[in-house]
């Protein structure tokens, strides 16, 4: 991604992945996730919470959170790309401002 981001459209780009799990583990910080519907099977993530703000610093600041492989110049096909995982919720839940 990062150099597909460079080669493509002048972009620097990290990549990386904190566990939510982790976060809540070693901080008070908070990671929220909520579901928006925008139409029938179209639906995206909404994240809030300081948890958020966490994650992105660690990303940023330290190399050992952030995703190095290289991009072989292929399309890297992302179509399909799934940001979240997530479990069922007993009930769902509006998310609150």
């Amino acid at each position: 991604m990062r150099e597909l981001a460079e080669e493509r459209f002048n972009l620097s780009l990290r990549v990386g992945g904190v566990a939510v799990a982790k976060i809540h583990q070693h901080s008070s910080a908070r990671v929220r996730v909520g579901k928006h519907r925008l139409s029938p099977g179209n639906e995206i993530a909404a994240f809030s919470g300081e948890g958020i703000e966490l994650a992105e610093s660690r990303i940023k600041s330290d190399s050992h959170f952030r995703y190095q492989q290289s991009f072989d110049g292929n399309d890297p096909g992302l179509s399909g790309l799934a940001v979240l995982r997530r479990q069922a919720c007993d009930q769902p839940r509006e998310l609150q401002a």
